[in-house]
C-alpha cells in the first residue's frame, strides 16, 4: 500500500466528459422540485462575513472568508423521463419533450419568494432568446438530433399516462438543456443537456409540477434559498503527465540516496516479480471529476454587475445574468462546468448568512 495518496480515486485518468454528474440523490422534503442545478466557475474573491455559528469562538464577529463565483443562467426544462424499478435497475417508462419552448413564464408558476422586481430581472435575463425565437433550436442542434418519434408525441398524452400510472414511477426526472450563449465569459454556443430528479411531495404532485413547468425556463431562486448547503462537482484542473512527488506527496529521498531524489524508495519486494498497482508511479494529474460536500451558499445574486470588480473577473470577464456566492474553493478551473446538488450527506442545519463585502483586487481586473 502506498504511504502517501489514497486509492480512492483508482484509476487515475482524465475525465471522459466535462459535463459532471452525480450518480446518486438525496431524499427531500416539502414542495415537488429539482434537486440540483448547474453553472459555470467565475472565480475567486472574499467576503467579510460575520460568524454565525452559536459555537465559534468567532461568533458575531467578521472573518475573512474566501468564496467561489458560479454565474447560473437560467436553464430549460425540455422534457421529462420516468423510470420504473426492475429486478435489473431503473427502466425506461416514458418520455415527454416539448420542442416549442417560451422564454417567458407567469408569474404565479414561480415560487412566493420572488417578488415583481425580481420576476422582472429574471426575465431580463432571456431577452437574447426572446428577440431571436429560432436561436435556440440552432444551438440545441449542434448537440443532438432530436428522434422523430420524441417530436412527434404529444406531451399531453405523455403525462395522462403517467398520472395514471404514478403508482409504478420510481423517479422522475427533468432533462434540463442549459443556456451558454446567455454567458458571455465562456465562449460556446452548443448546450450541455443532463437530467435532474425531481423530488418533494408525492409522486402525482411531481407529475402535475412538470407538466406545468415542462417547456418553461428555471431559475436558481427556484432551487436554492440564501444559507443552505449544497455538494458541488465539476472537472477538476488538468495538470499532465506528473511525477509522484507532486501526484502523490511521496517525501523526496535524502541527498545521500544515489542518483535520484524525487522517486519512491522502494517499488516492491523482488518476489512476486511485479510492482503492484497500489505503489505510487508517474502519470495523469488533474482533468479528475471531484465533489465536494456540505458547501454553503452565502448569497444568490440577480445582477451580476452588482459583484463583478472593475475590468471583470480575471480570464472570465463580466458576469451577465444570475449567480451563486460559494464559501470555500469548488473544483475546477475558471469557465469549468459545475453542478450543484442539495446535499446527500448529514449537514449542519443552515443558519441566516449575514455579511459585508470587501471588494477585492484581482489580477488583470
Amino acid at each position: 500500500m502506498p504511504r502517501r495518496g489514497s486509492l480512492q480515486f483508482y484509476p487515475r485518468k482524465r475525465a471522459s466528459t466535462e459535463i459532471a454528474r452525480f450518480r446518486s440523490w438525496p431524499e427531500v422534503d416539502g414542495p415537488p422540485r429539482l434537486i440540483a442545478f448547474p453553472g459555470y466557475k467565475v472565480g475567486m474573491m472574499h467576503f467579510m462575513v460575520v460568524e454565525d455559528r452559536p459555537g465559534s469562538p468567532l461568533f458575531g464577529r467578521e472573518v475573512f472568508t474566501p468564496v467561489t463565483i458560479i454565474e447560473t443562467p437560467p436553464v430549460m426544462l425540455l422534457g421529462v423521463r420516468a423510470y420504473t424499478k426492475t429486478v435489473y435497475g431503473l427502466q425506461h417508462m416514458a418520455t415527454a419533450m416539448n420542442l416549442n419552448p417560451r422564454f417567458e413564464i407567469e408569474k404565479e408558476k414561480l415560487p412566493d419568494s420572488i417578488d415583481d422586481e425580481t420576476y422582472k430581472r429574471l426575465l431580463s435575463s432571456l431577452k437574447t432568446y426572446r428577440d431571436k425565437p429560432d436561436l435556440f433550436m440552432r444551438d440545441l442542434s449542434r448537440r443532438i438530433t432530436v428522434p422523430k418519434e420524441l417530436r412527434r408525441a404529444l406531451p399531453e398524452k405523455v403525462f395522462d399516462k403517467l398520472e395514471s400510472e404514478a403508482d409504478q414511477i420510481a423517479e422522475l426526472r427533468a432533462i434540463v438543456c442549459t443556456l451558454p450563449r446567455l454567458v458571455t465569459g465562456v465562449p460556446k454556443k452548443a448546450p450541455e443537456i443532463l437530467e435532474i430528479p425531481v423530488k418533494g411531495g408525492s409522486m402525482s404532485d411531481r407529475v402535475k409540477y412538470m407538466r406545468q413547468r415542462l417547456g418553461y425556463p428555471l431559475f436558481v431562486q427556484e432551487v436554492f434559498t440564501k444559507g443552505q448547503f449544497v455538494d458541488v462537482t465539476a472537472v477538476t484542473k488538468g495538470k499532465g503527465f506528473q511525477g509522484v512527488i507532486k501526484r502523490f506527496g511521496v517525501k523526496r529521498l535524502p541527498h545521500k540516496a544515489g542518483k535520484r531524489r524525487r522517486e519512491v524508495g522502494s517499488l516492491g519486494s523482488r518476489h512476486p516479480a511485479k510492482v503492484c498497482w497500489t505503489v505510487p508511479r508517474p502519470g495523469q494529474l488533474g482533468y479528475f471529476k471531484r465533489t465536494e460536500y456540505n458547501k454553503r451558499i452565502l448569497e444568490i445574486g440577480l445582477n451580476g454587475e452588482d459583484i463583478t470588480p472593475k475590468g471583470g473577473f480575471h480570464k472570465y470577464g463580466i458576469i451577465r445574468t444570475q449567480y451563486v456566492v460559494i464559501k470555500g474553493s469548488t473544483p475546477g478551473p475558471v469557465k469549468r462546468f459545475t453542478l450543484m446538488r442539495y446535499p446527500i450527506r448529514i449537514s449542519p442545519l443552515p443558519y441566516e448568512a449575514r455579511y459585508r463585502i470587501t471588494w477585492t483586487p484581482l489580477v488583470g481586473g
